[in-house]
């Protein structure tokens, strides 16, 4: 019995993949899977691998649709026969990955996730992973229902907290880190406590999430006593990874922002560090590009913005907005790139023009992805993938015959090398640049 179902599953298997003009012509179709027989027109969803489209059932939202053109039976007995023995052997059969990557294409996007029908397929296949693979994956999507909420499902932060605290994630730092986050928000007895320890591991994992908020804890005092150098330091080692990943990855906006915001803050109130307006603009100016260019697309609530806008008035009080961009000299790059030194993103040095008699240099850089471009003296930011630079009193150095590298190393404040991270010779610099910084009026740090 077995071996003849196999035997007709490979045969209606056949006709599940590519199957768009088959569909097309078709009246009726039938789902293996599921075992469910519908009209050819309700089909509307389509796996997509290069140029062959494969129908997803609109019951199941699998691709295991065969139509009437294909010539085989669409009985209900046999469809029936098909689904049941499918479902009964779900890793050998395919059906795991299938319900795997319908679970990918909903978080992606790619299948409509405001579709109650395609909200309730989701939840349900994420509640099958769980229970009967413990897949860790599933284990995070539930944590993220019952923390956000759903048409289909409430929110419930305690559920999500034991989804994100499940022994099945204990080697993954972002879901200690949400429920950190979670413990905030709950604001019971004894959740500082909770969040601090969860923060604590997820920093512990490599999160630097987690670390960031570590350093909230340290800097306000908040469960810890008060260490405003620890804070400073670890927001600003923090701060590089977060800036990498939201220009090459284009997620993380949020988490660069807050970690932004409270750097500005410190060096605003001159906590932890020398005080100093400039810096604290600088790092405000990106606060509010990213705000403006990618943050305020999201459906997120931010508790901090109202205090953020209040003091980046305040710090901008009197000062005149230039409306025609940054100025491409020695303060932009320094003011660019000396605070995001450890961010790295392919680079390439275009060209580079040195008049050693004058002190002048020209050069340009290409990134692969764009470059966040900061003009603190004219308090305005830009993103671009090329840039041409232009400085006087400068000296450029070419140290080898390569033009790629992925980051800047400023040695002090004048000088900067543009390095290569190779796996094999370790660090190389191809270049360095040494130039007059910018002049900063530090104020005394209040008593």
């Amino acid at each position: 019995m077995s071996e003849k179902v196999e035997n007709k599953i490979i045969q209606y298997q056949s006709h599940t993949r590519d199957n768009e003009l088959d569909i097309m012509s078709s009246s009726q179709c039938g789902c293996i899977c599921c075992g469910e027989v519908f009209s050819a027109r309700d089909v509307h969803l389509w796996v997509e691998e290069g140029n062959v489209l494969s129908a997803r059932c609109p019951r199941c939202g699998l691709p295991y649709v065969v139509s009437d053109s294909s010539g085989l039976p669409l009985d209900q007995k046999t469809l029936s026969q098909l689904s049941d023995y499918l479902l009964d052997n779900k890793k050998e059969s395919g059906i795991y990955d299938e319900i795997c990557r319908f679970c990918a294409d909903y978080y992606a996007g790619k299948i409509d996730n405001n579709d109650i029908e395609m909200i309730r397929l989701y939840e349900r296949y994420i509640r099958l992973l769980y229970r009967e693979f413990k897949d860790p994956a599933a284990a995070f999507a539930l944590g993220r229902i019952y923390a956000d909420g759903s048409p289909l499902t409430a929110v419930d932060r305690d559920k999500a907290i034991a989804y994100f605290e499940d022994e099945l994630l204990c080697q993954d730092g972002r879901s200690f880190y949400e429920a950190g986050l979670l413990y905030l928000a709950r604001g019971e007895r004894g959740d500082n406590r909770r969040a601090f320890e969860a923060f604590s591991k997820s920093s512990a994992l490599g999160s630097l999430e987690g670390s960031m908020y570590i350093a909230i804890f340290y800097l306000h005092g908040n469960y810890v006593k008060a260490d405003q150098d620890f804070a400073v330091n670890t927001l600003l080692s923090v701060f590089g990874g977060l800036y990498s990943r939201a220009l090459v990855e284009r997620q993380g906006y949020v988490e660069l922002i807050f970690c932004a915001f409270h750097i500005g803050y410190c060096f605003y109130e001159g906590l932890g560090c020398p005080q100093s307006e400039s810096r604290a603009i600088r790092y405000w100016l990106i606060t509010q590009y990213f705000l403006d260019n990618a943050v305020s697309r999201m459906n997120v609530k931010l508790p901090w913005i109202d205090e953020f806008k209040n003091l980046f008035s305040m710090a901008m009080v009197n000062k005149n907005l230039a409306n025609e961009g940054p100025l491409f000299d020695e303060d932009t790059f320094y003011d660019s790139f000396f605070e995001q030194q450890e961010a790295t993103t392919p680079k390439l040095l275009k060209y580079m023009d040195y008049a050693e008699d004058t002190g002048s240099v020209r050069f340009g850089i290409s990134s692969s992805v764009p470059l966040l471009i900061i003009d603190a003296g004219n308090f305005c930011v830009t993103q671009a993938n090329d840039s041409d630079w232009e400085m006087t009193l400068a000296k450029f150095v070419r140290l080898s015959d390569e033009n790629t590298f992925n980051r800047f190393e400023f040695i002090g404040q004048y000088m900067v090398r543009f390095v290569l991270d190779d796996p094999i010779r370790g660090a190389v610099a191809i270049a360095e640049l040494s130039f007059e910084p910018p002049v900063e009026e530090e104020q005394p740090k209040e008593e």
